[in-house]
């Protein structure tokens, strides 16, 4: 296997590990020879054994499964006192989860935690056919089976939720403070983004370009595959349309958006055209959005989605006029 960033590519791992990385990505390609993937974000470590034992650790969160009542009682030793799941504070002290390929079984592997100050760092290692060899604070625990089975575990990262704004239409041309070179010098009714109220009128803009990428950006942690509860707020991207016409649309609909807010988004994209409506338009297609929900909100977060799809499908119209 290999990965760079967030691609990865495999041939001849166990059918659980590639089904895993499958699951994990927002797309992957199979072949006779090989399957690649492409991420929401990059790997850290991937390691694996024949029998069907693996351990993920992506920016996504912690994936593992451990066959062997080996390897599983060494690593409920490394976290001593659980009798629950493990959280992503805990599983972030892991520093390295090795497993030899070429054993006969999983039960040669290491599993090291971060050092503290000058205590030792906690770590279990084991060779096939040895006894299990812990660090010395280790030794002194007795490993309590905890009640929920952890052999086979998916402990999984929130995305991070978008910084919002607002906008803000600037009534005068210029600078009202001339002399001070951290203001923006703008155009009567160019619009900005408000990114901070900071007091005493005094506010942190951003640009239709920057307000673009930071939509992708925020689209990116957001559209993680399986973890979606609810839909991106499209509104809070968007100046408001003071169309008439576009009212009733806005209040009928669960966006709230019309094709005028959208497209002033879009083009801040600097790309803004027919074909790459078409080409950013597929990532709404409903059926295609699915595979970032949650199951019990997949019918609702879909229906959002079509109403993307749908005013994308206006803005190519347009195009095209």
């Amino acid at each position: 296997m290999a990965w760079a960033k967030t691609s990865w590519a495999c041939h001849g791992v166990p059918a659980a590990v590639e089904a895993e990385l499958c699951q994990l990505s927002s797309a992957h390609m199979e072949s006779k020879s090989i399957t690649c993937g492409f991420l929401t974000d990059s790997l850290s470590q991937v390691a694996w054994h024949g029998d069907g034992t693996y351990f993920i650790e992506a920016q996504q969160g912690y994936f593992w499964n451990f066959d062997s009542s080996i390897t599983y009682n060494a690593w409920v030793k490394l976290w001593p006192g659980r009798f629950a799941a493990l959280s992503l504070t805990e599983l972030s002290e892991l520093v390295l989860a090795a497993l030899d390929p070429h054993a006969p079984v999983a039960e040669t592997f290491a599993f090291i935690k971060k050092q503290h100050g000058a205590q030792e760092a906690p770590w279990v290692v084991h060779f096939y056919q040895d006894t299990t060899h812990t660090a010395e604070a280790l030794e002194s625990t007795v490993p309590s089976q905890p009640i929920q089975d952890i052999r086979l575990q998916r402990v999984e990262r929130d995305p991070e939720k978008p910084k919002f704004f607002r906008w803000a239409v600037s009534k005068w041309s210029g600078q009202p403070h001339p002399k001070d070179s951290w203001e923006l010098n703008l155009e009567k009714g160019q619009k900005v983004k408000v990114w901070e109220h900071m007091g005493n009128n005094c506010r942190v803009p951003e640009d239709a370009r920057n307000t673009y990428t930071q939509f992708q950006n925020d689209m990116r942690k957001l559209l993680v595959p399986g973890q979606l509860r609810e839909f991106p707020p499209f509104r809070e991207y968007m100046s408001d349309c003071t169309n008439a016409a576009c009212q009733p649309l806005k209040e009928d609909t669960e966006l709230g958006i019309c094709a005028h807010d959208l497209q002033m988004l879009l083009e801040g994209s600097g790309q803004y055209c027919y074909d790459w409506l078409k080409e950013e338009r597929n990532v709404w297609h409903p059926d295609k959005f699915a595979r970032y929900c949650q199951p019990s909100h997949k019918e609702h977060l879909k229906s959002s989605a079509q109403e993307v799809f749908v005013l994308y499908g206006v803005l190519m119209d347009n195009c095209e006029e």
